[in-house]
């Protein structure tokens, strides 16, 4: 396993870094993205590339697992059972996504609500908190993916796509022939093609 990178704001990263290196974790995997409101952060993805373009010798031709840092796992949760089904035939191929069924529909608004394939297992669809009445999609991911390191390109193209001054729902060439458009609210539905292509 590589290094742990822990991506934060201008406000906690003082925090963080503290946080690492009580934990034996060197400071400089404690990155600052520089945001200090709401409305200056960065995003996900961009705190993403920020971590993979840092550390791209450290990273090599290795796979990425990326988890948002308010994901909470039961005890039951083995890491080490989940990377070693990933590894399994035609599942080492492809990128995984970690999600479980909600439990009933006052959920769904709460959570991100994957869209899947029930033929491919392919994930079809992104819902950031939808209301029910949206998608009859009852799973929830806590934002765990596991991307191979051939779908890293795919990170930067995204952001390439986004500083051309386009809306930032737009999916990029790559990624917008597995989106759609939701045809109850004409909400964007996120999808990224790799991800559930095991």
């Amino acid at each position: 396993m590589g290094p742990i990178v822990v991506v934060t704001n201008e406000q906690f990263h003082g925090l963080f870094a503290a946080w690492a290196v009580g934990h034996g974790i060197d400071a400089q995997f404690v990155l600052n993205d520089g945001a200090r409101t709401n409305e200056t952060r960065l995003g996900a993805i961009a705190d993403l590339q920020l971590a993979l373009t840092t550390f791209a010798g450290q990273i090599g031709t290795s796979d990425v697992l990326v988890l948002a840092g308010d994901t909470l796992f039961y005890d039951s949760f083995h890491l080490a059972s989940f990377i070693e089904e990933a590894q399994k035939g035609a599942k080492a191929s492809g990128d995984h996504i970690l999600y479980y069924r909600v439990q009933g529909d006052a959920e769904v608004s709460k959570r991100g609500i994957v869209e899947i394939d029930p033929v491919t297992s392919k994930v079809t669809g992104f819902l950031e908190k939808p209301q029910p009445t949206e998608t009859s999609s009852r799973w929830a991911s806590p934002a765990f993916y596991l991307f191979r390191n051939s779908t890293l390109a795919l990170i930067h193209q995204v952001i390439a796509f986004r500083t051309k001054g386009t809306p930032p729902h737009t999916p990029p060439p790559p990624l917008n022939t597995a989106c759609s458009m939701s045809p109850k609210t004409n909400r964007r539905r996120h999808c990224w093609t790799p991800l559930g292509s095991s």
